[in-house]
């Protein structure tokens, strides 16, 4: 048996290094380029789409906690929800208080412009530990110390709102609110002066252009205003639905992940990424499909050598097996080879990314995520359609009749 098999594997790389025939070649080159770049163009989507969808979620989650909790009415007592969370939930690294206040900026200028905003009030000692504005301010150096950024009634805005409304860091603006619940007759509002203490850049335009941050003391005494949300981070290896069912059973509060803001979008791009890998594993399935072709030319100029390993008492087996390994050797070949070339591709992406996208992306670059798991799964797709294509390719080997060829009957 063993003989049989290095009979298998010899005869397989004598066919393939020593095939003379011009049309064999042409077509063996035919089927190991197709594969390469069927298997290069399904690594390579493979590894954007997931790119960018993993940019996408990194920059959401950079504006939003992993989960957020918020009270349907009245306000939190925060200090309390956090001590019980502390206790009974170890899977939790961090948890921030927010409150929230729609309000009126007006800049004192000559062309008295106002701008309607949410002002979100935060604790900047726990929101450093969230790390959902504190990445976003455009000059690092205040990015590790939030608490300076909001005394003495400081605001931090969107670098858009700034451009838009010609601001810069120091500048002086009145933000206009209103207490009052019946709008029917008038309506008073309260003039509240702030600076302007950073600028923040999220690449968002609704967050740019519509929340200016506060600390949450400011919110409270200013427009009385408490604690209406908590976001909540957790350590990377929580199960992420089981502490939203557990945080909403303990504290009956409407609790939720920040990809329940944005569903459409989160499902819009885990569909595109299987729709794209589904397209293009057809394509690596009719590039397979020359195997097919390739191995009928083989059997049939082959088959006088068939039909003597035959009479020699050759299992049927060992004729398959010289098969399959060059229909596998071809396309394993050029599926290594393109997953080189899309790993080169990526590289390149990664380190040079000279691909720019337009602003209605959250990306402003196509992003690339290089990823052992894609790679093996290309490999795996397309070995095992050249595989499938190689079997069917070999039943016609045993339809030959020995005599027949032995006698030169069969043309």
């Amino acid at each position: 048996m063993a003989t049989f098999r290095f009979l298998s594997s010899l005869l397989a790389w004598r066919y393939i290094k020593g095939n003379k025939e011009k049309s064999l070649s042409t077509m063996a080159l035919v089927c190991f380029f197709a594969i390469l770049i069927g298997s290069y163009a399904l690594t390579l989507v493979s590894c954007i789409m997931t790119g960018f969808e993993k940019a996408t979620h990194d920059k959401l989650r950079g504006i939003h906690s992993q989960i957020i909790m918020r009270a349907p009415k009245g306000y939190l007592n925060f200090p309390r929800i956090k001590e019980i969370i502390k206790k009974e939930f170890p899977e939790v690294t961090a948890c921030s208080p927010v409150g929230f206040k729609h309000t009126l900026v007006h800049i004192p200028t000559e062309q008295d412009s106002n701008t309607v905003v949410v002002l979100m009030g935060i604790d900047p000692h726990h929101e450093q530990e969230i790390k959902t504005i504190s990445e976003k301010l455009i000059d690092p150096q205040v990015r590790h110390n939030l608490a300076p950024l909001f005394d003495k009634k400081g605001i931090v805005v969107g670098k858009k709102m700034a451009s838009a409304l010609q601001l810069a860091i120091g500048d002086c603006v009145d933000l206009w609110s209103s207490n009052d619940t019946d709008y029917r007759n008038s309506m008073n509002f309260e003039k509240v002066s702030c600076t302007i203490t950073a600028l923040f850049e999220t690449g968002i335009e609704e967050f740019d252009m519509g929340i200016i941050y506060c600390s949450l003391e400011t919110l409270r005494t200013l427009f009385n205003q408490g604690v209406a949300q908590i976001n909540v981070n957790l350590i990377p290896q929580a199960d992420e639905h089981k502490t939203i069912m557990a945080l909403k059973k303990r504290f009956r509060l409407d609790t939720y992940s920040w990809k329940d803001l944005y569903p459409a979008l989160v499902s819009a791009l885990k569909l595109e990424k299987y729709a794209m890998f589904f397209v293009f594993i057809l394509i690596v399935i009719v590039a397979s499909m020359n195997i097919i072709s390739l191995l009928f030319m083989y059997i049939i100029q082959k088959r006088q050598d068939i039909a003597i390993l035959k009479a020699c008492g050759a299992p049927q087996q060992t004729i398959n097996r010289i098969f399959m390994i060059i229909g596998i050797g071809i396309s394993v070949c050029a599926a290594l080879a393109g997953e080189c070339i899309a790993f080169l591709t990526c590289l390149i992406l990664k380190k040079c990314p000279f691909v720019h996208l337009p602003d209605t992306y959250y990306v402003s670059h196509l992003p690339v995520c290089i990823d052992y798991k894609i790679f093996l799964l290309v490999f795996i797709v397309v070995t095992l359609v050249s595989i499938i294509a190689s079997h069917f390719s070999i039943q016609r080997s045993k339809k030959l009749i020995i005599s027949a060829v032995l006698k030169g009957d069969v043309s």
